[in-house]
């Protein structure tokens, strides 16, 4: 392919991003100056070792392209070859240290009487961090900064399944504070996100593993899920969850406290013998209930 000194060539070499040109066998025969300067992300390291590169036959261990990342190249590849594809995108962390993400993009053109590749690699980095917050977000509580309703379901979808598959028990307490609108009424809602957040608290740290979650559920109720935890193990952890909350103070904006935290607490355990864990948050809501109309600020538990 003859690049003859003109404005499209110096244009090609002011993109700010790795861009090369490649003929119908994918074998490179040009590259930019900004691919050059990245090269030590993708593989060799000069503009003489680019040229004459292969992506689709390249056998050498020291490849960038080596691994589910190749194989991911070569089948959008065979499909470009084929007509399958107008053009390949791919998105993939740094080979280097995964921080930083990038899009390949390959799109086809032709050129005199011959058929030609162009493939770049942009930086993504910025979209995907804000991507990875954005979901982060969606599955967060924005006033506990615990996970919210959403995240829990997902958790305990998995947490179910693995348990069922490894024959291993998981335990569910469902928290609901008790008398959280009397607060809100007599001191204001500030008084009341205070309480809601000081739970929240309490209950991160009772949920510390893998295999643990706790999460806000709705206004006043929470839950916390273990997996892989028996009745007697998550009873304690439970007991445990309730000496804590019952230990804050419900503290008013002039400083003053009226009292402490209580809360209504149902617990259940179960081994998983099918895939439907509905019955199972059924079960530990109606506890939850139960407990508060035997007297609130106590736990009630039931396993199986």
């Amino acid at each position: 392919m003859d690049l003859s000194d003109n404005i499209l060539v110096h244009a090609f070499h002011a993109f700010t991003y790795p861009v090369a040109i490649m003929d119908s066998q994918f074998t490179i025969v040009y590259v930019n100056e900004s691919w050059c300067r990245l090269s030590n992300q993708f593989g060799p390291s000069s503009n003489v070792e680019w040229i004459g590169y292969n992506y689709y036959q390249t056998k050498s261990s020291s490849d960038y392209d080596s691994g589910e990342f190749k194989a991911s190249v070569i089948q959008g590849l065979t499909k470009l070859k084929n007509g399958l594809l107008a053009n390949f995108i791919m998105e993939y962390p740094s080979h280097v240290d995964g921080s930083a993400w990038y899009e390949m993009k390959i799109d086809r053109f032709q050129y005199k009487d011959g058929s030609y590749f162009i493939v770049s690699h942009q930086d993504v980095s910025e979209r995907k961090n804000l991507e990875r917050e954005n979901q982060r977000l969606t599955r967060v509580d924005a006033l506990t900064n615990i996970a919210n309703r959403r995240r829990f379901d997902e958790f305990l979808d998995y947490e179910w399944h693995h348990c069922r598959r490894n024959q291993h028990p998981i335990s569910l307490a469902i928290v609901d504070i008790d008398g959280l609108k009397a607060i809100n009424d007599s001191f204001g809602h500030d008084v009341g996100d205070s309480c809601l957040k000081q739970v929240a608290q309490k209950m991160k740290q009772c949920t510390g593993r893998a295999s643990d979650i706790c999460a806000r559920l709705g206004n006043d109720e929470f839950v916390a899920l273990w997996g892989n935890t028996s009745r007697n193990q998550s009873l304690k952890l439970t007991h445990s969850l309730l000496n804590e909350i019952n230990s804050v103070p419900i503290s008013v904006l002039d400083g003053d406290d009226v009292g402490n935290l209580e809360v209504s607490i149902g617990l259940c355990s179960i081994t998983p013998t099918d895939n439907d864990f509905t019955s199972f948050l059924s079960m530990s809501d109606s506890l939850m209930y139960q407990a508060k109309q035997s007297g609130k600020n106590r736990i009630n538990v039931w396993s199986k």
